[in-house]
């Protein structure tokens, strides 16, 4: 999904003479590495989909279920007092209604969930920003992270996540042990993986171009909305 992004970011690391050498191969190779059994489930069910993002947003598994089987009772209760009242229940329909109940709650749940989703990525593509602009102004990385683990006009959500990546760098863990924490805590959404990854490669690289690959990422990020 994000090779052409890759390539660029590629080009940028590999346009220095002291920096290493990065193919396209190694970075899908670290991208596999880098995959959580969690994500492997949450590509393969729909319904874990739902879970995994709904407590990631700050939802109960026991809210969940309540409103899973709240509703599903609630229908069920209303079908029998209908048939009820018409004089007959039809056992067929009760069978037809319980599954289209969960289809239409998946439904509904889909589309409340991706407008967290999607204010989520633009707040954290908004970051990157705020980082460029750090950078810009000659401060190191771990400052450009600091400022944005700062800045109250960064979405709330994202600078959370931030706050957390500051305070592992401040605290003396290693830059890319900090960056897997901080893409493990963000395994649901491919743009903050591909944001650690790069930046894990640009240190390997040498460091040089920062800002650039910050614009690079803001900008390919941003089209894919």
């Amino acid at each position: 999904e994000y090779k052409s992004e890759e390539r660029k970011v590629k080009e940028i690391i590999v346009g220095n003479q002291d920096a290493v050498k990065i193919s396209d191969a190694s970075i899908e190779e670290e991208k596999r590495a880098k995959k959580s059994k969690k994500d492997k489930k949450l590509r393969k069910n729909p319904f874990y989909q739902i879970y995994a993002q709904y407590t990631f947003f700050g939802g109960t598994k026991g809210k969940l279920l309540a409103m899973i089987f709240g509703g599903w009772g609630a229908l069920i209760v209303v079908y029998l007092a209908v048939s009820y009242m018409t004089g007959g229940v039809n056992i067929a329909a009760a069978f037809i209604l319980s599954p289209l109940y969960f289809v239409v709650f998946y439904m509904f749940m889909e589309t409340s969930l991706k407008k967290k989703r999607l204010k989520y990525i633009k707040g954290f593509i908004s970051s990157l920003g705020v980082m460029s602009s750090s950078i810009s102004a000659g401060n190191s990385l771990e400052t450009a992270v600091k400022t944005v683990s700062e800045r109250e006009m960064v979405y709330k959500p994202v600078r959370d996540q931030f706050v957390i990546l500051s305070n592992n760098i401040t605290s003396g863990i290693p830059l890319t042990d900090a960056l897997d924490s901080f893409m493990k805590r963000n395994y649901l959404f491919d743009e903050f993986t591909m944001f650690a990854i790069v930046i894990q490669f640009f240190v390997k690289a040498g460091g040089r171009n920062m800002k650039k690959i910050f614009d690079s990422l803001q900008k390919s990020l941003s089209q894919k909305q």
